[in-house]
């Protein structure tokens, strides 16, 4: 082979190694979600608790709130690996590719292998994070007399120095999310950035309790803000899922009952003087809003929230704002039962009409 052959090998295997690289997405927006814990394999920066340095050097702290991929591999920031180990973590630095170490005295060292590297215990109070070598106990700190240079200190003299991080994970930004909608025709959703469900082919729906009914009212526009608790309506005879753009949205929504979950979260049945339900289907497939009972709600959901103290073994049926007309609609509405069931005007279910006055017999106001 040639040296101009070999030449051209070695451009390729560069092109190709770029090519493949997890970090070769240049154009790849990251967001960074402050975290109370940490999980192995996930990338991470600590930002010092009280003083964050500006990004000086290759051994600045990096604090900013959004990074791009190129940064991962520059010489302005670092982004930190963790590896599970026996008692806690190994800590991988990205850009250099190699993980720190702190073993007979107080100054950070990094080694190549994974096997020569310092396990470090990151636990949490009051949502800060201390990082503290496992073997000899010196404490990681990001910020010293010298600047903001990464270095270990023993725990008799971190007194001296600021030594707790805010730990934010790097989480790949979304540019749209899938929902799916299924035969029930409705579906709760939230998420972190606003969406645009304007050219979906789904409606988005604010809810609240009015009587014993949910009553939804459409979002003009279909643009949501993030972390905004939703009902989504689509007309659908099979499971479908609907890709939905994020969008920023600078719009606030009012007269919303609706609670958004972004992780999965155990819903009570009583928070404080709130009372909560979650979305379900009945027995023939109809779209309700039952008593919530503890269990676990996946994440990017949403579960009403009100004073509303639903009766026992009741459920909260749906209703639109206005008369618009929406195909399905008729099914979703309460209708006419061949058990009817009576309620008087405080809201209290009755055997019947014991006497004069008005009632509400299946939903509808009737005087008697």
């Amino acid at each position: 082979m040639t040296i101009s052959q070999k030449q051209k090998l070695c451009s390729f295997l560069v092109l190709f190694l770029l090519l493949v690289s997890p970090w070769a997405k240049a154009d790849t927006t990251y967001k960074l979600k402050h975290v109370t814990s940490v999980e192995d394999g996930k990338m991470y920066v600590f930002v010092q608790g009280g003083r964050r340095p500006t990004t000086v050097s290759s051994s600045a702290v990096q604090y900013s709130t959004s990074t791009k991929s190129n940064a991962l591999s520059g010489t302005e920031s670092y982004v930190w690996r963790l590896e599970a180990a026996t008692g806690g973590y190994r800590i991988y630095m990205m850009k250099p590719g190699l993980y720190l170490a702190n073993t007979s005295s107080t100054t950070m060292t990094t080694k190549s292998l994974s096997g020569d590297a310092s396990i470090w215990d990151i636990s949490f109070t009051d949502g800060v994070a201390m990082i503290s070598n496992i073997s000899n106990g010196n404490r990681f700190l990001g910020y010293n007399e010298y600047g903001p240079y990464y270095k270990a200190y023993a725990a008799a003299d971190v007194n001296v120095y600021p030594h707790d991080f805010d730990v934010y994970v790097l989480v790949e930004e979304e540019t749209e999310y899938d929902v799916t909608i299924t035969t029930a025709k409705f579906a709760t959703f939230c998420a972190d950035e606003g969406l645009d469900f304007s050219e979906t082919g789904v409606k988005a729906y604010t809810a609240k309790v009015e009587g014993d009914k949910v009553k939804l009212t459409e979002i003009v526009g279909g643009e949501v803000p993030g972390g905004t608790g939703i009902v989504l309506y689509k007309d659908v005879d099979v499971n479908t899922n609907v890709t939905v753009p994020v969008k920023a949205v600078s719009a606030t929504i009012e007269n919303n009952e609706m609670v958004g979950i972004t992780e999965k979260t155990a819903i009570p049945w009583q928070s404080g003087d709130k009372y909560n339900y979650i979305l379900q289907t009945d027995g023939g497939g109809k779209a309700k809003f039952y008593k919530a009972t503890g269990k676990n709600l996946i994440a990017n959901r949403a579960y009403l929230s009100t004073t509303y103290q639903l009766a026992a073994a009741h459920e909260l049926e749906i209703v639109f704002d206005g008369d618009e007309e929406i195909t399905g609609i008729s099914s979703m509405r309460h209708s006419e039962s061949i058990t009817p069931y009576y309620y008087n005007l405080n809201g209290q279910r009755v055997s019947g009409t014991q006497k004069k006055g008005l009632y509400i017999i299946n939903g509808k106001k009737i005087v008697l």
